[in-house]
């Protein structure tokens, strides 16, 4: 996005007051802040509070549904569940 484009200084992004950059959790599927620019203070009306669930797929699976991401998820949902972020309060900062 062009907004991204305008604030990046010596190769990297710099926020300004009061804006923030928001990414999703798919990075190769997302449509976040690298498509639709930085996020006015304003803007955001909720904050994160738990995590329900947190899986470790490959990201090629993250964003088709089909019986071989199905049957993975079956086969590995104990060993593959990220044991430690799941089902765990979100500790954020407080938005100024």
């Amino acid at each position: 996005a062009a907004m991204l484009r305008d604030h990046v200084r010596d190769g990297e992004l710099v926020v300004p007051e009061g804006y923030y950059l928001c990414l999703g959790d798919n990075r190769q599927d997302s449509d976040d802040s690298r498509y639709w620019g930085l996020v006015p203070r304003e803007n955001i009306v909720g904050k994160p509070l738990l995590v329900w669930w947190s899986f470790d797929a490959p990201t090629e699976y993250l964003g088709e549904y089909s019986p071989r991401q199905v049957w993975n998820l079956v086969t590995t949902f104990v060993t593959k569940t990220r044991w430690e972020r799941t089902m765990r309060f979100v500790r954020a900062y407080p938005l100024g």
